[in-house]
């Protein structure tokens, strides 16, 4: 069988998940799949439960890949993807899942449309059960021209598991997870950099599940560090590939949000007694990064960024204030 979609799963300790995954992914309506799972050398029973599902029927869909040592998510989905054989990719998270007909409506769509990425909507579903539905840009679906590239670039929602990709597509323009943490907010601005045509279903297919012992739930204020260093990487690949003067104006706004904002907040919210050095440094970094950062024209035009940008720098004890009150009103940071 030639899969139409290869299912990547990175595995690491998900014992209690793993199984209605992929239970959710055999049940999909289009039968021409295949689920690569990844075992990141965690140290519970996770692979014992993927072995015993592949052992039931159904479970010739189903492959197997171990990593030598534990690497972290983005290595194992990079090698799900080096062992893919279908037609369309998609990265899913091991303790979330799917609902029936999201491969064959997203599989129909993007080959009607002939788009190298076709998108949904995903269902965010909290700890305590609450529901909040997560989108793309409203106008991301069509060809993607300079303009709308622009858009996408300055606008984009880090869910890469809502995208299904063309495996060639990534292959060919060498699109890639980094090793570090939070590799999904890597990959996808390179895919907004690289597509050509974009399909968007207005569905909540994907079932996205906020575990309180998740990477974005645990509490640690050191973390900042991790979405600065990131952030730092995508520029330094970006400029040797060459695409960085092009689209400096929309790369250095997303810099200004999610490696000097963003880390900030995470420090801040992260932090019983947050110190107005460390917030200095995060700042000190983003202006030898960027210089003039923030006189970029997109960054002018956001207040709500502005705002709190001029009271962390010139009144820092309000702007530590004024970020734990933005955070309790608004669901999202940038």
């Amino acid at each position: 069988m030639n899969p139409k979609i290869s299912a990547v799963i990175p595995l690491y300790n998900a014992e209690k998940y793993i199984g209605a995954c992929i239970n959710s992914i055999l049940a999909q309506t289009m039968r021409e799949i295949e689920i690569i799972v990844v075992d990141d050398r965690g140290t519970d029973h996770s692979v014992d439960v993927v072995r015993e599902m592949m052992a039931a029927p159904g479970g010739e869909r189903i492959r197997l890949v171990s990593l030598e040592k534990n690497s972290r998510a983005g290595i194992a989905r990079n090698t799900g993807l080096s062992h893919a054989k279908g037609e369309y990719v998609i990265f899913i998270d091991s303790d979330d899942e799917i609902v029936p007909e999201m491969f064959e409506k997203m599989y129909a769509r993007a080959v009607q449309d002939g788009s190298d990425v076709c998108l949904c909507d995903a269902a965010k579903i909290l700890p305590d059960g609450k529901v909040l539905c997560l989108g793309h840009p409203a106008d991301a679906a069509g060809e993607v021209t300079e303009k709308k590239r622009k858009y996408l670039l300055t606008s984009y929602v880090t869910a890469m598991w809502t995208m299904l990709c063309r495996r060639s597509f990534l292959l060919d323009h060498a699109i890639y997870f980094t090793p570090e943490k939070y590799e999904d907010s890597f990959f996808v601005p390179l895919v907004y950099l690289y597509a050509g045509r974009i399909s968007y279903i207005k569905e909540p297919y994907y079932r996205y599940y906020v575990r309180d012992n998740s990477i974005c739930t645990t509490v640690d204020d050191t973390k900042y560090k991790q979405k600065v260093s990131l952030f730092d990487n995508l520029l330094s690949v970006i400029r040797q590939r060459g695409l960085y003067e092009r689209y400096r104006e929309e790369l250095d706004y997303v810099y200004l949000k999610k490696a000097y904002l963003v880390p900030t907040f995470n420090y801040v919210l992260n932090s019983t007694c947050p110190s107005k050095a460390v917030i200095r440094s995060i700042r000190t970094h983003m202006e030898e990064v960027i210089p003039g950062g923030t006189s970029n024209s997109y960054f002018c035009r956001d207040p709500k960024a502005r705002l709190i940008e001029f009271l962390l720098r010139k009144f820092p004890t309000l702007g530590i204030r004024a970020v734990h009150l933005y955070s309790k009103a608004s669901k999202d940071l940038f």
